[in-house]
C-alpha cells in the first residue's frame, strides 16, 4: 500500500495516479525530483465508498467529515516511512483523471505537514474528492462520486525562492512563468506571476536557461511538455510534470469591414438562440437559402433581401423569439459546443465593440452574454462567456459548456487556464468587463476582448 518513489509500482498510473506516476518515470531518468513516498490508490476504495454512501443523505460536508473521522489504512507505518522524509512535508492528490488537464486543480494538497499529521491529510487529499467544486466537475464529466480511487504523494516540503511553471510549444521555445516564493499563488490564480525581462529580475538568466533545459530534458525522457518547478539556493527541483495541450491557431474569420446591419443579426442570436433565430428565417421564407450567404465571405445581399421584408413579416417571425434563458433540463450535463452562429458573432463584436488587450491565456474564439458567476452555481447559461475577478479553480465546473473566461487578474499560469485549454475554451486575463447585459467575443490567441449592448433598436 505505500510504494517509494524510486520503486517500480510508482512508475504504474493506475497505483499511484498520473501525478505519482510523471515524477516516478522522471527520477528514474535522474531528473531534479524530489524523493517521496506514494500512498496506493487502493488505500482509497473503503473511504470512496464511504463518502458516497453519506453523500446522498448528508451532502459534500457531512461526506467529507466520515471520510476525515475515519483513520487511512498503514496510518502507524505511514507515520514512521514519511518520517525518513524530513520534519516537513507536502501531501498531494495523484489521480488517474490527473493526466488530462481539465482536472487541473480539482483536488486538495496539504502543505507543511508534520509526519504525525499525515494520516489526516491523506484522508484530507481524499476528502475533496467530495467538495462542492469537485462533484460540479465530476457532474459535468460524467464521473460517479466516489468511483476515482486516489493516491497520494508525500515529499519532503521547501521553501523555494522562486517557483512557477514551464511549458514546452511546438515550435520547440519554452515559456516560463514564475513568482517569488511559493508557486501556489500563481497556480491558484491569486497572483499574476512574471515572465520575461521581469522574470530575469526574480530569478536570474541561469536559474530561467536551467528550468527550460529541464524541461527539454523531461521530454526527451518522458513526454511531458509542462512542469511546476522551484528555485531553492540556486538549484532547480521540478515539483510537477504532464502533457498540456498544445496551442493551436483558432478558426477565425476575417470579414474585413464590418456591415453594421450584422451587429442586429449579432444581438438576436445572443439574445434569443441560434435556433430561435434561424426559425426566424423560415418565418419569414428566407431561412433555407439566406444563412449560408450570412455565414459567407459577402453577407451583403443577404442583408439586403432581409431588409426588404415587410415590418408585418418581420413582427410575425419576432413573435417566435423568446430570450434565451437557462439551459432546459435534458441539456444539463452535456457539452453543445461552438454553434455554427457563434463565430460569426465574435467577428462582428471583435470588429464592431469596444476592445480591451489583455493577456491570451487559452486558444479560440468564442462570443456570448456576459455571465458573472460569484455564486459558482452551474449550469450557467449555455455558451456564455464567464467574467470572473481571478482565476480560481473553483471555477472551473462552470467551464464545461462556456464561449470563454475573461478574468480581471491571473496569470495563463493558473490551474484553471490550464482547464481551458484542455477544454478548448477560449481565455484571456487581466480584462475588466464592465457591468450591464454584454455581448462578449474573446480572442484567445491575441488576448483581445470586446464588448457590445445586448440590446439595441429594431433588433427584430
Amino acid at each position: 500500500m505505500l510504494h517509494d518513489l524510486d520503486s517500480e509500482a510508482a512508475l504504474d498510473p493506475a497505483r499511484v495516479g498520473a501525478k505519482a506516476a510523471w515524477l516516478g518515470r522522471a527520477r528514474r531518468a535522474r531528473l531534479p525530483i524530489l524523493p517521496g513516498l506514494v500512498v496506493d490508490s487502493a488505500a482509497s476504495l473503503e473511504h470512496m465508498s464511504l463518502g458516497a454512501k453519506i453523500l446522498a443523505d448528508r451532502g459534500s460536508g457531512g461526506a467529507r467529515l466520515a471520510m476525515t473521522a475515519a483513520p487511512p489504512p498503514l496510518a502507524d507505518e505511514l507515520v514512521a516511512r514519511a518520517g525518513q522524509l524530513g520534519e516537513v512535508l507536502v501531501a498531494r492528490s495523484s489521480t488517474g483523471l490527473e493526466a488530462s488537464g481539465e482536472w487541473s486543480g480539482a483536488f486538495t494538497s496539504y502543505l507543511e505537514v508534520s509526519p504525525a499529521e499525515l494520516p489526516r491529510a491523506v484522508t484530507g487529499c481524499w476528502a475533496s474528492a467530495f467538495s462542492v467544486a469537485a462533484l460540479e466537475r465530476q457532474s459535468a464529466t460524467g464521473v460517479d462520486p466516489g468511483s476515482v480511487s486516489m493516491a497520494v504523494l508525500v515529499q519532503p516540503a521547501i521553501e523555494p525562492e522562486a517557483g512557477g511553471t514551464a511549458r514546452l510549444e511546438t515550435d520547440g521555445t519554452v515559456v516560463v512563468n514564475g513568482v517569488k516564493g511559493s508557486p501556489a499563488p500563481l497556480l491558484q490564480g491569486w497572483a499574476s506571476g512574471h515572465s520575461g525581462p521581469e522574470l530575469v529580475e526574480v530569478m536570474g538568466v541561469e536559474a530561467i536557461e536551467r528550468v527550460e533545459a529541464i524541461l527539454r530534458e523531461a521530454h526527451e525522457a518522458t513526454g511531458a511538455n509542462r512542469c511546476e518547478w522551484a528555485l531553492l539556493d540556486g538549484e532547480v527541483w521540478v515539483l510537477q510534470l504532464g502533457q498540456a495541450v498544445p496551442r493551436e491557431p483558432p478558426r477565425r474569420i476575417d470579414p474585413g469591414p464590418i456591415d453594421p446591419r450584422l451587429t442586429r443579426i449579432a444581438r438576436i442570436v445572443i439574445g434569443y438562440g441560434e435556433e430561435a433565430w434561424e426559425r426566424y428565417l423560415v418565418e419569414m421564407g428566407v431561412g433555407h437559402s439566406i444563412d449560408k450567404v450570412l455565414l459567407g465571405p459577402d453577407p451583403g445581399p443577404a442583408l439586403d433581401a432581409i431588409d426588404r421584408m415587410t415590418r408585418t413579416a418581420r413582427r410575425r417571425a419576432g413573435e417566435l423569439l423568446e430570450p434565451a434563458g437557462q439551459p432546459d433540463i435534458e441539456h444539463q450535463g452535456r457539452r453543445r459546443g461552438v454553434g455554427r452562429w457563434e463565430p460569426l458573432v465574435a467577428s462582428v463584436v471583435l470588429g464592431t465593440g469596444d476592445r480591451v488587450q489583455g493577456t491570451p491565456a487559452s486558444a479560440g474564439m468564442g462570443a456570448g452574454v456576459s455571465t458573472r458567476p460569484g455564486d459558482f452555481r452551474v449550469p450557467l447559461p449555455s455558451r456564455s462567456v464567464l467574467a470572473a475577478g481571478q482565476p480560481v479553480p473553483n471555477l472551473a465546473p462552470l467551464l464545461w459548456d462556456a464561449a470563454a473566461i475573461v478574468t480581471e487578474t491571473g496569470s495563463p499560469a493558473a490551474h484553471l487556464f490550464e482547464s481551458a485549454r484542455a477544454l478548448r475554451v477560449p481565455a484571456v486575463c487581466g480584462v475588466t468587463i464592465p457591468p450591464g447585459d454584454l455581448i462578449v467575443a474573446v480572442d484567445g490567441q491575441d488576448g483581445v476582448v470586446a464588448t457590445i449592448s445586448l440590446h439595441g433598436e429594431d433588433d427584430v
